[in-house]
């Protein structure tokens, strides 16, 4: 039976009672709510194998001696931060610009870059006059001779041209911003005559890159709805047409939609995309299945295309498990992880049309395959191994492979293929390095992109680096730490060590500019990633690299406690001056860790923990000494011992979280704070109603200060000490 719930501890506990109210240095614990003290007395008095949890009225946080309680722990906990010095300092430094984060994209609905289109005897170009409006215009290259092919209205913006492939027309595709609604439009203008046709073509709001010409210049393919708008809907039925150039819009054809012919099958939910195929006069119809994302992928001649009854062949079905499809020179491109799940890069001739006969790019490994892009004589493709990622290169017209050359070794993600220039754009970032967004140029240099008046996150000097810790029962964790390049490790800097449940396990943390504030103390930042490869793609992805992925039956607990003991013996710190947080709602990891081995930590933080389980809805009346979901199942309250030496603690939590109440906190600070043999190490309580975001930045420095003063850093001191 854990000792905390046996009733020869109770005994104990209406001794310690006493002498709860004792000052420290730091202040004193105020008394035990009188209903609780009584009820601790009742079982010293009555004392049974049966005997229920006098600690039970915590849960009643509506009580009146309770709310009590609760508002003295929050102002002795505030009076403690208050007097730290240093908190402020951290707070403003925090709040001082700090925290920019990667330059944002371009928002949707701004001007985007639009590239020049060249003719053997004229150049179209895109130019934005004094009165803000953009205007398509066209010069002739002989005399220089100019004339205005479109001519934007109020609200609207030009997304792209679309010229025609026998450069005969020119498509204008606009965004026009009224009411709080976006639309996009397809015009069409005659180039030679310089006139705007009657073609007016509403799209849907998300097919700005779904819209294309036919390849003989007489019709359009493009996506719009196919229902009425209503303001209630959240994603709206789409639907591929056609538009003959010269015909009404009204009597536009559907081509991929309800009513198709087999073998192409669509429930309401599916989403469909169009692909065209220029070199072949292809047209192929990518499904996404709502009921399992998987995709399917279909194809017919342009020649052939005719309405729904189309007689669409299927290329690839969802059992060939293809996550992307693109087009380059004279061959298909796919990235399939059929055969594995790290991902395959495929290869299929356009002549033969035959998935079966894909031929591999690159031989399959221990790197995990993300996007696939492709241009018109090369194939990029994102792929990342111990959560370093790298940008390659496959050109097309003589098969050479190449990396691109990033300026750190980190993680890239938001990768775009500009559709006007075919330039790659990406955010490149790393645990040490802030997020910074980049161009590949024509050249196949990188370029910086960086908005006017973007602050840039300066952390020079820092260093980061992941590897795997072995683990008793085989698994790895992975540990990155960051820290200043230089730093000597001989034990004396104060260690941060937090949880990290987010990170997928083959992937590092990304940036997180305020762990900065944290390494100008002369610290170290470590963070153990907690996830567990839960999904059928992390656990095959695992095995190729090694790595056991935890299962349920594994206490996260020790992830925490394996990171210490080595940033212990490896001399990165010491236990006087190891703090670990855990802000992860509902989570036990730190905590308990903390009650299984105090020896390795000064001070922890945790955030809404689970300290036990949830009362069944038949208990509400009749309490139990252990309320455990399952008979082998150990909380952070069942861990708590008499007479142990614990270390500090900043236990914080609000009513946000129906599945760690804040009851649990309560209750679980209660406990420590009769029962912790070092009354220097305090166990602070702050509760709240409710969390709100502008008060992270206050919180963060609160708790820092706190871990700071109890790892002993100087500049963090107690004053006023009573």
């Amino acid at each position: 039976m854990p000792e905390f719930r046996s009733s020869c501890l109770w005994l104990l506990l209406s001794a310690f009672l006493s002498g709860m109210v004792q000052a420290q240095t730091w202040g004193a614990y105020p008394q035990m709510p009188p209903a609780v003290v009584q009820a601790v007395q009742s079982v010293r008095d009555n004392a049974s194998s049966a005997t229920p949890d006098p600690f039970r009225l915590f849960e009643q946080t509506d009580h009146v001696q309770i709310k009590d309680w609760l508002q003295r722990q929050n102002a002795l906990t505030d009076s403690v931060i208050a007097r730290l010095d240093g908190r402020d300092a951290l707070l403003a430094r925090l709040r001082g610009g700090m925290l920019s984060d990667v330059p944002p994209a371009q928002p949707t609905g701004a001007s985007p870059m639009i590239e020049n289109i060249e003719t053997t005897d004229s150049l179209i170009y895109v130019q934005t006059g004094a009165d803000q409006h953009r205007r398509v215009i066209i010069q002739g290259k002989t005399v220089g001779a100019e004339r205005v092919l479109f001519l934007t209205a109020d609200n609207q913006k030009i997304r792209r041209l679309l010229p025609a492939p026998d450069m005969s027309k020119l498509g204008v595709l606009t965004q026009t911003d009224s009411n709080g609604r976006t639309e996009l439009h397809l015009s069409v203008v005659d180039i030679s005559e310089g006139r705007l046709l009657d073609e007016c073509i509403t799209l849907a709001d998300a097919a700005e890159s779904n819209a294309f010409w036919k390849i003989d210049s007489k019709a359009v393919f493009y996506t719009r709805y196919a229902d009425a708008y209503n303001s209630d809907t959240k994603q709206r039925k789409t639907e591929i047409a056609q538009h003959i150039i010269g015909e009404p819009v009204r009597v536009d054809k559907v081509i991929v939609g309800a009513g198709m012919a087999k073998p192409v099958r669509l429930s309401s939910d599916d989403t469909v995309r169009m692909r065209i195929v220029t070199n072949a006069s292809l047209v192929f119809v990518e499904v996404t299945h709502a009921n399992s994302k998987a995709k399917s992928y279909f194809y017919a001649k342009q020649s052939d295309v005719n309405g729904v009854a189309t007689a669409w062949k299927l290329f690839a079905a969802p059992a060939d498990k293809i996550d992307s499809m693109e087009f380059s020179g004279d061959a298909i491109y796919l990235l399939s992880r059929k055969k594995t799940a790290n991902g395959s890069l495929l290869k299929v001739d356009l002549k033969t049309l035959k998935l079966s006969q894909a031929k591999p790019l690159v031989n399959d490994g221990a790197a995990i395959l993300h996007e696939l892009f492709a241009v018109k004589d090369a194939v990029y493709w994102h792929a990342s191994e111990a959560g370093v990622s790298q940008l390659l290169k496959a050109d097309t017209k003589s098969g050479n492979i190449s990396a691109i050359v990033l300026p750190l070794q980190g993680q890239v993600s938001e990768i775009s293929l500009e559709p006007a220039s075919g330039q790659l754009a990406f955010v490149l970032q790393s645990a040490s390095v802030a997020p910074a967004r980049y161009r590949l140029g024509k050249d196949g240099q990188l370029v910086p992109v960086m908005p006017a008046g973007t602050a840039v996150q300066s952390t020079s000097g820092v260093l980061s680096k992941t590897f795997y810790l072995p683990a008793a029962n085989r698994e790895r964790i992975p540990l990155t730490l960051i820290y200043h390049a230089g730093l000597e490790m001989d034990g004396s800097h104060p260690v941060l060590l937090v949880t990290d449940y987010m990170t997928p396990p083959l992937f590092a943390p990304g940036f997180d500019a305020s762990r900065m504030a944290w390494l100008e103390q002369g610290g170290i930042v470590a963070i153990a990633q907690m996830r567990s490869a839960t999904s059928e793609l992390d656990r095959k992805a695992a095995r190729l690299v090694k790595y056991n992925a935890a299962d349920s039956k594994n206490d996260p607990s020790a992830k925490v406690i394996l990171a210490a003991e080595y940033l212990i013996k490896e001399a990165y710190t010491s236990p006087e001056k190891l703090a670990a947080e855990e802000l992860d709602s509902a989570k036990d990891a730190v905590i308990k860790a903390a009650l299984r081995r105090p020896d390795l930590f000064a001070a922890v933080h945790v955030h809404n923990v689970r300290s036990e389980a949830l009362p069944a809805a038949d208990e509400n009346n009749t309490p139990k000494k252990n309320r455990a979901t399952a008979a082998d199942a150990v909380f952070a309250f069942d861990e708590l011992r008499s007479g142990v030496a614990y270390p500090a603690m900043l236990i914080s939590a609000d009513a946000t979280d129906t599945t760690a109440p804040l009851w649990m906190s309560a209750k679980l600070a209660a406990g420590m704070q009769i029962l912790s043999a070092n009354k220097n190490r305090p166990v602070l309580l702050r509760t709240s109603a409710k969390r709100s975001d502008a008060e992270t930045q206050s919180e963060r420095a609160d708790a820092w200060a706190f871990l700071l003063w109890q790892a002993g850093v100087k500049k963090f001191s107690l004053t006023g000490a009573k």
